[in-house]
């Protein structure tokens, strides 16, 4: 295991963290701010951070802004609550004066209560498509088309029947306009059978395919559990061969499509690097296919240093090809960039209730929890890749941090509106009683997340 120094550590892990956790609590807490002073309630406290306060100053009006040591999530205190999860302090409101009751967050309207405690997830939300719009308008997008390259034999899209030019256009009535809404989907699908509209020589055919669970490496390097149809949609199809590489020695030519090395059948260029990179100074037979038949070539991959997307240094071997890898730039108007940040924000939402709905059946949604040494790892390795990657990982951040405090779990926004609907049904609050214990249930099912997500951030890490 590396051992870091102090400055290092921070520098690589807590830095990028704190640029992206930091914004993102502001945001969501400023959503609840800001309703809150429009109804007219006064605020006691607006931390970003617990723990004790790094600095704090008063405002005009009364309220206390703390930065706090803690960045791992924030809070606005309402006068007239007991405590930052927004318990009413009962003991104090039989106390209270008409004037106090007036700017006392238990006793405004239930619709300005709901709408308080909404506007904090709807920042988060709000926060994303601004953040993807502006990514979208100014630096466009490169995607690749859902077209199905080649098909795995033995795999679950083979089984199913998929060809090599499908176009996958369709899954479960969502539309599918790229390979990263493809596998957005069936990657947290591993088990469940999935009605694939497919587009081939022009007509449409539906197919049903179960992805399968299989273990991975993602392009930061962490191992995880996702499910895949055993579709390849990137052909190894060779766009430049460099000159004075083993490549051009042995006779490869921009056109060729390798198919084979070794006896291992290669249907996409990352099936040709996984060979190709661990095999420095031993000898290939590759066969391609040029120009309707098959060449057989012979080559020797050299060693070269190179750098991975984490930014390290390693020593792999190489050929001296470059592939050509189908894809689509898009350039977008404003408008056609906010429109696509809303459909990209509707596939994250998707996926990620898909997680939550299958966190209780499946140990592959189990594994995909991520806790804070998890969102600080990999806010370092994207923040390494580029800032423009981070500020695109923020937004996804945000739309996950909106969503889950929606959900109907006491301590969360969305367990007091569940309470505000039982209280717009019943014609009066809950009673303390049943109130204090769905927060100390809600309590217990979030340290359980916690400590699960914890966990799985330590195996990742390598600590066990």
């Amino acid at each position: 295991m590396n051992v870091f120094l102090p400055f290092e550590w921070l520098i690589q892990y807590v830095l990028p963290f704190v640029l992206i956790i930091t914004p993102l609590v502001f945001f969501h807490e400023l959503g609840h701010f800001s309703v809150a002073r429009a109804f007219g309630v006064r605020i006691e406290t607006f931390s970003i951070g617990f723990g004790p306060a790094i600095a704090s100053w008063m405002d005009r009006k009364g309220t206390r802004w703390k930065i706090s040591w803690i960045p791992l999530g924030g809070y606005v205190k309402f006068f007239g609550d007991l405590d930052a999860a927004s318990t009413p302090d009962r003991d104090a409101a039989e106390k209270m004066t008409a004037a106090e009751r007036a700017v006392a967050f238990p006793y405004k309207p239930l619709y300005q209560r709901a709408l308080i405690v909404a506007a904090g997830p709807a920042a988060n939300f709000v926060l994303a498509i601004v953040i993807l719009t502006l990514f979208l308008a100014i630096f466009g997008a490169v995607t690749a088309p859902a077209l199905v390259n080649n098909v795995v034999p033995g795999s679950p899209a083979a089984a199913a029947g998929f060809h090599r030019g499908d176009l996958v256009v369709d899954i479960d009535g969502r539309h599918i306009s790229s390979s990263d809404d493809l596998m957005a989907i069936v990657s947290m699908r591993a088990g469940e059978t999935l009605n694939v509209t497919v587009e081939r020589a022009g007509r449409h055919v539906l197919l049903h395919a179960t992805p399968k669970l299989t273990t991975i490496k993602d392009g930061l390097g962490e191992t995880e559990e996702v499910g895949q149809l055993g579709i390849e949609a990137e052909p190894a199809l060779v766009s430049r061969v460099v000159s004075g590489t083993p490549a051009a020695g042995a006779g490869f030519r921009k056109g060729d499509l390798v198919v084979d090395i070794n006896g291992h059948h290669i249907g996409s260029f990352d099936d040709l690097l996984a060979i190709v990179s661990t095999r420095p100074g031993v000898p290939l037979s590759v066969t391609v296919e040029r120009e309707g038949r098959d060449v057989l070539l012979h080559v020797t991959p050299k060693l070269a240093s190179t750098k991975d997307v984490q930014g390290k240094t390693v020593k792999v071997g190489q050929l001296g090809i470059e592939a050509e890898r189908p894809h689509i730039n898009i350039a977008y108007s404003p408008w056609g960039a906010f429109q696509e940040a809303c459909h990209i924000t509707q596939v994250i939402v998707q996926s990620t209730l898909d997680l939550r709905t299958r966190l209780f059946t499946s140990s592959a949604a189990v594994g995909q929890l991520h806790g804070p040494l998890g969102i600080a790892k990999i806010s370092a390795q994207v923040a390494q890749i580029s800032y423009l990657s981070l500020a695109k990982l923020a937004a996804f951040i945000s739309i996950s941090i909106g969503l889950v405090n929606l959900f109907p779990i006491p301590l969360l926004d969305g367990g007091h509106l569940l309470y505000y609907g039982v209280e717009a049904v019943l014609g009066r609050p809950l009673g303390a009683r049943a109130q204090d214990v769905g927060f100390r249930l809600g309590l217990a099912v979030m340290l359980g997340l916690m400590l699960l997500a914890t966990w799985n951030d330590l195996v990742r890490l390598n600590f066990f």
